[in-house]
């Protein structure tokens, strides 16, 4: 069962409803952070203005990354193989999406859209239960670092993704901007 705030603890799941972020769950220097960059907007000059855009946008990055790669995590544990002891089935969902959907409060779509770009950038599991490394690894780290957006990210993976198992291999830096020949 997915737990809501007051509903059990932050290991277990627990998440608002709707969506909203229960501001405990939060590291406080996370919040302290943001507050203080919303106290700038109505002060702050062109340039100034322009830094704080700058700023929002890297940690926005690295926020997305983390709830695209959180869900392609969520999406490897509820691998329908698994059965009954799919991560999504444990918490009372029927699927992956179901699971992000509820704990996020996030559209459907938002969260098939998460797991989607998050599972090509995550360890997949074979059908022997080996572990190995992503489809886009250098991807997955550009996205990880800020250096590119999800956007970007999901670009790469749906341009380049269908074509895996049909062309030899291509080293995935070769498609991360300021990488490798992809370059602008």
């Amino acid at each position: 069962m997915v737990h809501r705030s007051g509903e059990g603890d932050a290991a277990s799941g627990a998440a608002a409803g709707a969506g909203a972020v229960d501001a405990a769950l939060l590291p406080a220097g996370l919040v302290a952070f943001v507050e203080a960059q919303h106290a700038r907007i109505d002060s702050a000059d062109d340039a100034g203005l322009i830094e704080l855009l700058e700023v929002a946008e890297r940690a926005g990055r690295l926020l997305d990354s983390l709830r695209v790669l959180v869900a392609g995590e969520i999406g490897r544990r509820s691998r329908t193989s698994l059965g009954e002891e799919s991560m999504a089935r444990r918490h009372g969902c029927r699927t992956a999406v179901e699971l992000v959907q509820r704990v996020t409060g996030v559209s459907a779509v938002t969260a098939q859209r998460r797991l989607r770009l998050g599972e090509r950038l995550t360890p997949e599991t074979t059908l022997t239960g080996e572990t190995v490394p992503p489809a886009f690894p250098t991807v997955a780290a550009a996205l990880r670092e800020g250096r590119i957006g999800v956007d970007t990210a999901t670009a790469i993976v749906t341009t380049f993704g269908p074509l895996l198992d049909r062309v030899t291999p291509v080293e995935d830096r070769d498609l991360v901007p300021g990488r490798g020949c992809a370059r602008g």
